[in-house]
C-alpha cells in the first residue's frame, strides 16, 4: 500500500501523519509527490503504519543488499 492510499483509508491528514513519524508538516506531502524518504524515515513510516506502508515502497530488498555491499568495500 502506498502512503497516499493509507492516508485515504485511515482518514489521517498529512499534517496529523507528520506528527506521528515525526517530521515537518509538509514532508508527507513531499513523499506523496515522489520524494524518496531516508531509509530511517521509511522504517518509521513502516512502523507507524503497522507494516501497511512498507519500506520496500522506496527501498526494494535487492537495492538494500547492493547498498550494504558497497559500504563493505
Amino acid at each position: 500500500m502506498t502512503l497516499v492510499e493509507y492516508l485515504a483509508i485511515t482518514g489521517i491528514t498529512k499534517t496529523e501523519f507528520s506528527k506521528l513519524i515525526p517530521c515537518s508538516y509538509s514532508y508527507p506531502g513531499m513523499i506523496i509527490k515522489g520524494l524518496r524518504p531516508s531509509y530511517d524515515m521509511a522504517v518509521r513510516i513502516e512502523s507507524v503504519t503497522s507494516g501497511l506502508v512498507p519500506r520496500t515502497n522506496w527501498y526494494p530488498a535487492g537495492e538494500l543488499l547492493e547498498e550494504k555491499e558497497v559500504e563493505l568495500e
